[in-house]
């Protein structure tokens, strides 16, 4: 009865029929259940080899899939039974109390998060079918197709970040630190998403900015001067100083937007203040005729 049973198992891991006395196993296990060595003419077979290299690849297929998964699994912060995410949507939904208390309650165990929602991006072609979709005929376009080709969830992800970076207040200051991490970003849209948030935090922020602008390895240094220059007069010497350096860059767009940034503050200085320093730097007086309306009125007062 044992053999008859082993013998079974091994015609089912090889693949064969057992009516016949002569079969052979094609399958390395079953070798192991005759008590024969896989190796040698009797195992080592091209059908043998393209079942374990078949096996080699669904074990590596069942190792990707429950990696992606694991990733693909809602890792958001829990409060009274519900997500983070849940609570967001209620409190937009229906401006529910209990569900701004649910946030704070969450605190800072939302920050990464709230990262991961600033970092959503929408697919490239998702972005290229919507701009096309309304070149499409009214009559073809069904309405399901039209719902996933208009949604935005990326967008929505942005508005839930900053939704709760609102409602935390100062308990959110903490993650500055992390939103300048990702202005370094390759993607525009996250680095614009990135500053919008940090303006908030205006202009307390302004001289981790400079410092990032002064990284020559930053990928987005033009755009942080530009939001360098929606706060700028309220910058103080020392970041004013390192905005003069960068007068001097050898990109051309960083020393432009840093020779802009400078002009914008010189005319809210007194006349002898703002001439001084434009005297002293070409770049600035170039970018200083762009204010004539401004200069103007301060330099008769």
């Amino acid at each position: 009865m044992k053999q008859w049973v082993t013998r079974k198992l091994a015609c089912l891991l090889a693949g064969r029929g057992c009516g016949s006395s002569s079969w052979r196993f094609s399958f390395p296990f079953a070798c192991v259940f005759q008590g024969q060595q896989p190796s040698g003419t009797f195992c080592d077979t091209p059908d043998v080899r393209r079942r374990k290299k078949l096996l080699v690849l669904s074990c590596a297929a069942i190792v990707v899939a429950s990696l992606a998964t694991f990733f693909a699994l809602d890792r958001q912060p829990y409060c009274d039974g519900h997500s983070l995410g849940y609570w967001v949507d209620l409190y937009e939904k229906r401006n529910d109390p209990h569900a701004a208390e649910a946030i704070v309650h969450i605190g800072t165990n939302s920050f990464s998060t709230v990262i991961r929602w600033l970092k959503s991006t929408d697919p490239t072609y998702k972005q290229r079918l919507s701009g096309l979709w309304y070149n499409i005929p009214v009559t073809v376009r069904p309405a399901w197709v039209e719902r996933w080709v208009l949604a935005q969830p990326a967008e929505d992800d942005y508005r839930r970040a900053t939704c709760v970076l609102a409602l935390l207040g100062e308990k959110a200051d903490s993650i500055q630190p992390q939103l300048l991490k990702l202005t370094y970003s390759h993607s525009g849209e996250v680095v614009r998403r990135a500053l919008f948030v940090l303006r908030s935090w205006a202009p307390k922020v302004l001289p981790q900015l400079v410092q990032v602008a002064c990284d020559p390895t930053h990928p987005c240094r033009p755009e942080i001067l530009a939001e360098i220059d929606t706060m700028v007069i309220f910058i103080e010497p020392r970041e004013l100083n390192l905005l003069f350096s960068l007068t001097t860059d050898t990109d051309e767009e960083v020393k432009t937007g840093a020779a802009y940034a400078i002009a914008k503050w010189c005319v809210w200085q007194p006349p002898s203040v703002s001439e001084g320093i434009a005297t002293t730097n070409q770049a600035v007086q170039e970018a200083l005729k762009e204010f004539p309306a401004l200069t103007g009125p301060l330099d008769t007062n």
